[in-house]
């Protein structure tokens, strides 16, 4: 079986510095051939002005003179020999045959150049007969790029004109640049430029990317030791001062954030172990104790009856907790599927209070505007929003005081219903409303005052609610608080 072998990980440095130094040196090649473009087209067009300019005034003294004057007064050579220094070009006469009959290669020991003489070089140059017809075809000139019957073996510019002597005798004037002594010097010169800049370039990115690199691992390592300590349980980790990069400090805030809600998930999850094991062990012993008694003759057999009734409500208190906390967790995983139907909440109110009636009248609690209820009529989950109606009117009935009230208001709004639910009795610090729809959170911690509370009601409340798009929130001082519950009036989420 063949083993396929992972690539080595690139670093993000690694990776940028690829990217910009092929980036720097693309674009440093396409500005480097477009200028080259630009300087060769230049050059060129000058070289060939330059060349025609010389061209044609010697063609206009070869017009004014015989052939017998041509070459026996030498100023047509002379002149030759000047354009050439000038231009740094050849200039080459030929006549109709295409044999090369004057050049200026050639000089005496003064260093003047000797007419009707031709150097070693062109002796047995001939001119084509397709060059001397071109040049015939435009007597203007002609552009051409070698090589030709001149030199084979290098590249040149050369141009051509055609003119008659006095006598009638026809003469061919070509000017010849090499490249190698024009143009080519210019391009190697250009091209050593070229390779410094690249490594300059190449340099500069090296550098920037270092920089740049820097700036972003740095915040990503301080992200991977944050992690190491939430692996750890150390959730009080904070990262700070990460980056300048908003990217980046959006990140930090979410992994603030992360970390926020998992240490208050893991205090959640200790007070819920603290809790349920408070619930559990107080009623077990208490069962356990009575069991025992009654077993072993510590309780007489005419009490038995009496402390099995105990231990009957104290399982029903456990039945009434494992229930709740059953219903707790089907909604935290999202396995309550709601069953809409639409029904008239005023009426499933009166008839929760009903229910309510004996405690009511044993506290002599004064309930206030329950005669007065808008008849509201909304579609969601009725058993469920019974039990919401349920919890709330239990903690008011249980919390208010004797002789108290209750005040209940009901109305229905442009596209959700209101419910307020408000009772007499202490009032729940400020800084733990918000808290108190936390599971198994009690404002009273040594729960004398509620000993047959779970501290789950108000947790499946507003679970209940936010299921239905619903919102609840309450409101504590002066002895008086009040949960207000908004529900969709025609919910079908």
């Amino acid at each position: 079986m063949k083993l396929i072998k992972n690539k080595r990980p690139v670093s993000i440095f690694e990776h940028y510095f690829i990217i910009l130094t092929c980036l720097v040196l693309f674009c440093l090649l396409i500005s480097s051939l477009s200028l080259m473009l630009f300087v060769a087209t230049t050059w060129s067009d000058d070289l060939q002005k330059k060349l025609t300019d010389g061209c044609t005034f010697l063609v206009n003294e070869i017009r004014a003179n015989d052939e017998k004057n041509l070459f026996a007064t030498g100023d047509l050579n002379k002149l030759m020999a000047n354009l050439q220094h000038t231009s740094n070009a050849d200039f080459l006469l030929c006549d109709e045959n295409g044999k090369i009959v004057m050049c200026t290669d050639v000089q005496n020991e003064t260093g003047e150049t000797i007419s009707q003489v031709v150097c070693e070089k062109h002796q047995n140059t001939l001119f084509s007969k397709a060059t001397l017809l071109a040049t015939d075809l435009q007597p203007l000139g002609f552009l051409q790029k070698g090589p030709i019957d001149i030199d084979a073996t290098q590249d040149y510019i050369l141009i051509g004109f055609s003119a008659d002597s006095k006598d009638g005798a026809k003469f061919y004037l070509f000017a010849v640049q090499l490249l190698s002594v024009g143009y080519q010097p210019y391009i190697t010169q250009y091209l050593k430029m070229t390779v410094g800049a690249s490594c300059v370039a190449v340099i500069m990115a090296f550098f920037c990317s270092l920089a740049v690199t820097y700036r972003i691992v740095r915040p990503l390592r301080k992200m991977a030791e944050a992690t190491k300590h939430y692996a750890a349980g150390d959730f009080s980790y904070r990262i700070r001062n990460v980056a300048h990069y908003e990217e980046f400090n959006e990140l930090s805030a979410a992994f603030n954030l992360m970390a926020k809600n998992l240490e208050e998930n893991e205090k959640s999850s200790k007070n819920f172990v603290a809790n349920v094991s408070h619930e559990l062990k107080t009623p077990m012993t208490t069962i356990g104790g009575f069991i025992d008694g009654i077993l072993d003759g510590t309780i007489p057999p005419e009490e038995t009856e009496h402390y099995l009734n105990i231990v009957s409500e104290v399982v029903k208190h456990l039945s009434g907790l494992v229930v709740s906390m059953l219903n707790m967790s089907k909604i935290e995983a999202g396995k309550v599927e709601l069953e809409f139907s639409e029904f008239s909440l005023d009426q499933l109110l009166i008839q929760v209070f009903i229910g309510f009636e004996k405690n009511i009248t044993d506290k002599n609690i004064d309930i206030i505007g329950i005669e007065k209820l808008d008849s509201v009529r909304i579609r969601a989950d009725e058993a469920l929003i019974r039990q919401v109606v349920y919890n709330l009117i239990d903690n008011a009935v249980k919390f208010t005081r004797n002789n108290g009230s209750i005040k209940i208001d009901l109305s229905a709004e442009k596209h959700d219903v209101k419910l307020t639910i408000a009772n007499t009795g202490s009032t729940i610090p400020k800084d733990e409303l918000n808290s108190i729809f936390d599971r198994f959170y009690k404002v009273d911690k040594s729960r004398g005052l509620d000993a047959s509370s779970f501290g789950i009601g108000l947790h499946i409340v507003r679970s209940i609610v936010e299921m239905h798009s619903g919102t609840i929130h309450a409101v504590s001082k002066e002895e008086h608080t009040k949960f207000v519950v908004h529900l969709p009036l025609f919910n079908n989420v």
